[in-house]
């Protein structure tokens, strides 16, 4: 996504841009057409410009016990200088920034964007917080109900433990 320098004159405030995930070569993790919104506020520091805002969208991810399909609403975070000349104490390895050229017209944060969403996906991405997953035997999706399978097949490690338990209950 390129904004336009020219819209980032003025006073300070929030600014409200609109992609798809298409736009931003996400298709991968949804629908293609499913709007991003991004909300940037600027402040100016002398000739520099600072970008803060939040990325929002809704993702279409597989459930990481079922894999049937989840929408995963997300908001990642971002930051950005757009810096004028180059400024020492700002160190490029730790903070997203951007030196203008001059006569620049345009910055691309594609890159951040992409970035900022593909951190806001939690590591376990499920369809529903009671997600049962598959049956480990059959592959059934066990939100739709029971199997049917024996599922008391035990390992032979564990068989101390299931004679012990079976004493205890005996008495």
């Amino acid at each position: 996504m390129k904004i336009n320098l020219g819209d980032l004159q003025g006073e300070s405030g929030s600014r409200c841009y609109q992609e798809t995930l298409s736009d931003l070569g996400l298709e991968a993790l949804g629908d293609s057409s499913a709007a991003v919104v991004i909300n940037l506020d600027r402040r100016e520091q002398g000739d520099d410009l600072f970008l803060s805002g939040k990325v929002c969208t809704t993702l279409t991810l597989s459930c990481d016990r079922c894999l049937a399909a989840a929408q995963l609403p997300v908001e990642g975070k971002l930051a950005l200088w757009l810096l004028a000349a180059e400024r020492p104490e700002l160190d490029p390895e730790e903070q997203d920034l951007i030196v203008l050229a001059p006569g620049q017209r345009e910055v691309d944060i594609s890159g951040l964007l992409i970035e900022s969403i593909k951190l806001a996906i939690p590591p376990k991405v499920l369809c529903r917080t009671d997600c049962r997953g598959l049956c480990p035997n059959c592959g059934a999706d066990l939100n739709q109900g029971q199997c049917g399978c024996d599922n008391m097949e035990i390992d032979d490690r564990w068989s101390a433990l299931v004679e012990i338990r079976q004493e205890l209950e005996g008495n």
